[in-house]
């Protein structure tokens, strides 16, 4: 385009009188600088910014009997969340996705006790320690027109998934169901695009994702890093995996503009990891490992029912593992036992009704003995989703400004045993009560 139109300013150079030829060539040199300017900004433009800041305060109390006396009445914590998005289509083919977060406590003076060395990365982006910024999403996606498909890599939309964006009144956030899994993954994902089988208003979508966990071995003590398997116990130190597989099955389907409702949502997903290694802290040679890992997750919501604004989610989550070895005498994964089979589920209704700029919002949920969930998310500070026993949640959201959305609300956990751990799971009466403000703003 630009070689075009100098061309017609060059010809019509030679047919006018000198003066106003060198008037058109100092227009003709402005009008290439302009033209550059546009070719250069329209390189750099392929960039989309975003970004979410959320503050909220919670106070919580907990009480138990048994297993141990515990009576806090007054926990106070005030929190931050800051992310930045940005995304870049490079090509019609090719588009970048990123998020860089912080999470944390306000001012944090001190801190006590001792955090898990195991899956910190899976969390990092919601483990509130400092100001350090994490890498929440960082993924490709590659499309195939052909194929209807899109390979995905990098750090992918694994949290905040449905019904997590009913609590705000927001689009749906992420991929995979709450339940699912609510913490970060790296991973390798091929997404195949039904839609086009489907009949009319429907559509389907199913993902492979392969997402494996790194065991590492850091050296020390004259073994190099890297070049030894990582140490199953302080006293062994050979033969574990320096990677672990790890694979998920994914299917999403909708239908719409129903005569009952604006839109359904059914998603499955299945998550498998074949062996995850724990450490002794005994120094007993002994072995610990969890196999077979299998979530598997159900979701299904209604929006919009008789166009009444009311909403209604669905969710159901099966768990199970094989504990093998122990940590130490009577010191399994979960069990007393050497080896054991460990089961468990936890359902959740969430319904919401919107009110112009009102949400009003209830959710109760119930688990058993033994369920697994590895949720990060920010309503997550005492685990209230994905635990054996009940939960009762109610809250209020006001939509402002566009873009602000500000939520007062209060849930109440009932414990029927404790959270898996290493170590025989035990009953208990522990109850949480807690309630929150929080204020997001989406810009």
């Amino acid at each position: 385009m630009k070689k075009t139109l100098l061309f017609l300013f060059a010809l019509s150079l030679g047919a006018l009188p000198m003066a106003q030829a060198q008037t058109l060539e100092e227009k003709v040199a402005k009008l290439e600088d302009r033209l550059a300017e546009m070719e250069a900004n329209n390189s750099t433009n392929i960039f989309k910014f975003s970004g979410t800041s959320v503050t909220r305060y919670d106070v919580l109390s907990t009480e138990s009997k048994t297993p141990a006396v515990v009576n806090e009445g007054y926990l106070p914590y005030l929190r931050s969340r800051f992310s930045i998005n940005a995304e870049a289509d490079f090509n019609q083919y090719i588009t970048m996705h990123s998020r860089f977060t912080t999470t944390k406590f306000f001012n944090k003076w001190r801190s006590t006790g001792n955090l898990s060395t195991y899956a910190s990365d899976t969390g990092g982006s919601d483990s509130y320690q400092d100001s350090n910024v994490t890498l929440e999403t960082g993924y490709l996606d590659i499309k195939f027109p052909s194929l209807s498909s899109v390979l995905s890599i990098g750090r992918i939309p694994t949290s905040d998934g449905p019904p997590a964006h009913y609590w705000d009144g927001l689009d749906r956030q992420g991929t995979y169901p709450l339940l699912a899994f609510g913490g970060t993954l790296d991973a390798i994902a091929w997404s195949v695009n039904l839609a086009s089988l489907m009949p009319q208003n429907q559509s389907l979508s199913v993902r492979l994702i392969a997402a494996p966990f790194s065991d590492l071995n850091l050296g020390g003590s004259g073994i190099p890093a890297y070049m030894r398997s990582p140490n199953q116990d302080t006293l062994t130190g050979l033969g574990v995996q320096t990677t672990k597989q790890h694979y998920n099955l994914n299917a999403d389907y909708s239908v719409k503009n129903l005569s009952f409702v604006d839109s359904i949502n059914l998603i499955y997903q299945l998550n498998y990891i074949d062996q995850l290694d724990y450490s002794s802290s005994t120094g007993s040679g002994s072995t610990l490992s969890v196999n077979n890992r299998k979530i598997q997750s159900v979701y299904l919501d209604f929006n919009n029912i008789l166009q009444s604004n009311v909403y209604l989610a669905l969710a159901h989550l099966w768990t199970g593992f094989d504990s093998k070895g122990l940590a130490s005498a009577g010191k399994g994964y979960a069990t007393s036992k050497a080896e054991d089979t460990i089961t468990g589920s936890f359902s959740l209704a969430s319904a919401s009704y919107r009110l112009s700029n009102w949400i009003f919002g209830y959710e109760y949920g119930s688990g058993t003995e033994g369920v697994i969930y590895g949720g990060n998310n920010l309503e997550d500070l005492s685990k209230m989703y994905g635990f054996p026993g009940t939960l009762n949640h109610a809250y209020v959201t006001y939509r402002f400004y566009g873009s602000a959305a500000f939520r007062v609300g209060s849930y109440t956990q009932n414990y029927t045993h404790t959270a898996n751990a290493i170590g025989p799971i035990s009953q208990t009466d522990n109850k949480v009560n807690a309630s929150y403000a929080q204020l997001r703003v989406d810009f």
